[in-house]
């Protein structure tokens, strides 16, 4: 008996390579072969972005990387960050055609509670944030947005 799997892949969530199982099954035996439907491949690239502190930088860190033209890439961002990072913005301004998606799953790498002791517009400001964070009548990632974006505009 002769059956054939194929695996065509559609996005991110299926990643590697894909294509067709060619199983026979024998009595005593089963010869499985694997055959390559697909020349592209969806992969994903973490990216520690704790050494970058500015957009420019970020550009061009990413603009560095060399990728595989039979691949798509979506780059995963990592480690802390200190600044606002508009993906979409980043995205259009890269070189890479086949560059599909960039998330950012970077924690904030403010030191909120020496920011918030400051008598400073800065601190201020944080101060008024962390009071809306105990209200809780904000989302963790509402706040966190509010914090990236309000300090990247005040320049810490």
């Amino acid at each position: 008996m002769c059956i054939q799997v194929l695996q065509y892949h559609y996005g991110f969530d299926e990643l590697g390579e894909h294509g067709a199982l060619d199983v026979n099954l024998e009595k005593n035996n089963a010869d499985i072969k694997f055959i390559k439907l697909d020349d592209k491949e969806f992969v994903e690239k973490e990216i520690n972005v704790s050494d970058v502190n500015t957009e420019e930088e970020l550009i061009e860190a990413l603009n560095s990387y060399t990728l595989d033209e039979n691949k798509f890439y979506k780059f995963i961002l990592t480690g802390n960050k200190n600044f606002e990072i508009n993906t979409n913005k980043v995205l259009k301004i890269l070189s890479f055609k086949n560059l599909i998606k960039i998330k950012d799953k970077a924690k904030l790498g403010f030191d909120l509670e020496k920011i918030s002791k400051e008598n400073s517009l800065k601190g201020f400001f944080i101060r008024e944030i962390l009071e809306m964070k105990d209200s809780n009548a904000y989302s963790e990632d509402e706040i966190n947005k509010a914090i990236e974006i309000g300090l990247t505009s005040l320049k810490i």
